[in-house]
């Protein structure tokens, strides 16, 4: 089952009084639709019929044919999508270099906050950390990384 951050686990986070706390945040544009469907899914997520005409697909199956188009990326009306896309984007980040799943914010993890620390929230990434610096360099990081993912 899909365990997403909730608002209690940053009141949890530990370190000594007067310590100033900074964040980052990205937000992944786009994320349902750079993860794609495999080919057997697509059949379920067709979109009422157009005439092919009307989207360019008359070459194909002639002016008036009726067609339906179908998603070839997650709908985000879809159940299962999010889950998908949550699992999608931590997969990603444990490839990553810079970052280990050992530092996500989870519910069953440590609060410690004597690393750059993270969590994600279906498109969303924040870190929290006490150094400015290394948190500017690892959001550039995780940008870039998911940048050259493109699709998924």
């Amino acid at each position: 089952a899909m365990q997403l951050p909730t608002p209690d686990l940053l009141s949890k986070l530990q370190l000594p009084a007067g310590t100033p706390v900074y964040s980052a945040k990205a937000d992944l544009d786009n994320c349902f639709h750079r993860v794609k469907t495999p080919v057997w899914l697509r059949s379920y997520f067709c979109l009422p019929p157009v005439r092919a005409g009307d989207v360019g697909m008359a070459y194909r199956y002639g002016q008036d044919a009726l067609i339906h188009p179908r998603c070839t990326t997650l709908p985000m009306g879809w159940s299962h999508s999010a889950a998908l896309v949550q699992a999608s984007n931590e997969h990603s980040i444990a490839g990553m270099p810079s970052f280990s799943l050992a530092d996500q914010i989870t519910a069953d993890g440590d609060f410690c906050l004597d690393r750059p620390r993270f969590f994600v929230y279906i498109d969303d990434f924040v870190l929290l950390g006490t150094d400015p610096a290394r948190l500017r360099y690892l959001l550039n990081e995780y940008v870039r990384c998911m940048d050259n993912l493109g699709s998924w």
